[in-house]
Parts: C-alpha cells; sequence; structure tokens
C-alpha cells in the first residue's frame, strides 16, 4: 500500500467482529511475513471501537424496514444511491448497517463497496463516475451515528471528466461533473483486463482520522489518482502532472499530502465471506 497517510493508525494486529484479522507493520523490510497465529499474537494488538448501528433499507421497489433495527459492530455504514432506472426516472436507494462486507471492516477499509478502499472512519464520500448517478458513503464509530449521513457532504467545484468500466484510458463520457477532486482509477483484473474509471469525489471528512488529498494511491493493486485541476483526470499523466503542481492554497490548509510504504498482511480467522 502507498499514497496514504498511516501515522494516524497504531502498528500492530487487530481482529474485528467477524473475526478477521488485519496486522499494519512498517518496521522491517518482510514484516508481513507473519505464519502462524502465534506469530500474530507476539505482535501489538490494536482494540477496535464496538457500536451499535442502524441496521434498514429504503428504496421504491422494497418494503420498508423501521430504521429501529439495530446491529453491532466495529464501525457503522451509511450508503446512498442515485440512479436512473430504465424509464430515466430518478430512483434512490438508501442503506444502514454493520457493513455488507464485514470481513473487510477495520479502522482502515479494505472493501471494494462504497465508502471504498482506504476510506476513513468519520467521514462522507460523494462519487460520481456514470452520468448523474452518484454514490454517497460514510463510515462512523458512535452509537446509532448511521441513521442518516452523519456528515453533510456538498459537491465541490472542479470539473473532471466522466467515465465508467472502459478499457481504453483516454476514454469519457461526452458530459462532466464538479467534486473536491477529479478521480481516475485503474483496477487490472485477472480475467477481464484493465478497467478505469474517471469521475468526482466530494469530501467531508472534517473529524476523520486521516484526510483525503490530492495525490497517488495504491491499495493492495487498485490505482487512483486524486488531482484538483480542472478536466485533469483526462488520462494518467495528465493526474500526475496535476498532482506535481503545488498545493492549490484552498488545499494547503485540509492536511499535508505524506507518502508511507506499509506491508499488510491480512488473515481472515474465521467468519470468511466470499464476495
Amino acid at each position: 500500500m502507498s499514497g496514504l497517510d498511516l501515522s494516524v493508525f497504531e502498528m500492530g494486529c487487530r481482529k474485528n467482529f467477524v473475526d478477521a484479522t488485519l496486522c499494519l507493520c512498517n518496521d522491517r523490510d518482510e514484516c508481513n511475513d507473519i505464519r502462524d497465529d502465534e506469530a500474530m499474537m507476539r505482535e501489538k494488538q490494536i482494540q477496535l471501537p464496538n457500536v451499535r448501528c442502524r441496521n434498514y433499507a429504503e428504496a421504491p421497489y422494497i418494503t420498508p424496514r423501521s430504521k429501529n433495527n439495530f446491529c453491532a459492530a466495529n464501525y457503522c455504514f451509511y450508503a446512498l444511491t442515485e440512479v436512473a432506472n430504465f424509464i430515466g426516472e430518478r430512483e434512490v436507494l438508501t442503506m444502514a448497517n454493520c457493513g455488507q462486507l464485514p470481513q473487510y471492516v477495520f479502522d482502515l477499509t479494505l472493501s471494494s463497496i462504497w465508502p471504498g478502499p482506504a476510506l476513513y472512519s468519520g467521514g462522507c464520500y460523494l462519487l460520481q463516475m456514470q452520468g448523474d448517478n452518484i454514490n454517497l458513503g460514510c463510515m462512523c464509530a458512535e452509537e446509532s451515528c448511521n441513521a442518516e449521513a452523519a456528515y453533510p457532504v456538498r459537491k465541490g467545484s472542479v470539473i473532471c471528466h466522466l467515465a465508467y468500466g472502459v478499457s481504453n484510458e483516454t476514454a469519457m463520457e461526452n458530459s462532466t461533473c464538479t467534486g473536491d477532486y477529479c478521480l481516475l482509477q485503474k483496477t487490472n483484473f485477472t480475467n477481464y483486463g484493465v478497467q478505469y474509471l474517471k469521475g468526482c469525489l466530494s469530501v467531508n471528512d472534517t473529524v476523520a482520522v486521516a484526510k483525503i488529498t490530492a495525490g497517488y494511491r495504491n491499495i493492495l493493486g487498485l490505482e487512483q489518482w486524486l488531482c484538483n485541476d480542472e478536466l485533469c483526470n483526462a488520462r494518467v499523466d495528465a493526474a500526475i502532472l496535476s498532482i506535481a503542481k503545488p498545493t492549490p492554497p484552498a488545499f494547503a490548509s485540509i492536511a499535508s499530502a505524506r507518502t508511507h510504504l506499509i506491508a499488510l498482511f491480512l488473515v481472515f480467522v474465521s467468519a470468511l465471506i466470499v464476495q
């Protein structure tokens, strides 16, 4: 993993609510060579929070569930998806739960479900990457903090390109979007080859343990470039050029960009849920 400010995360091993374990280390080469449970227990043990979260879903096509349903977890999640249906009407799906892939839920998230990999508790993240469709994801660690979006997000003003699931790096939609950052994401799928996503990311992470900044991120092979110049996500080289510029004053106070390389070891002890 690289491009993340991991100074706020303790090095060591943490076990989550479904007995999956994540170990982080950076003190020596190949420090993630942990071969058995005994070796893992010799590492520093990090305690995650335990909270009660709301557990409901709302959409035009499902029977409403009471917002007074609860579940127990280390972190609570809230997600809102707004899309156009087959006749062009806007539909909103709202979900509050303890994480759809709980084996990936830690203080450093690894899940591919929005809010996606390496986004932080104490924030809401608004993503647009296909037409007018939007995905809002929030992560929090207080009792019932996911009844609604805990940290309201306003769309930023940076104009960005849109593209969804394309194999050509330069492909893009005719329309654009606006956000705090332009996103260019590259994923190399074993059976399908390289896929690119382009869009806008708007953030409210004022109380998050770590902040999103412009820069390059690599999370277990998933590559992301976040830049804040107009249309800077047209190509990888354009995003890199934008990132290399001095940080604009409007963004300088958010956080200083710090890059850490760490070794990561992810162990699923039990209750492994296949994605």
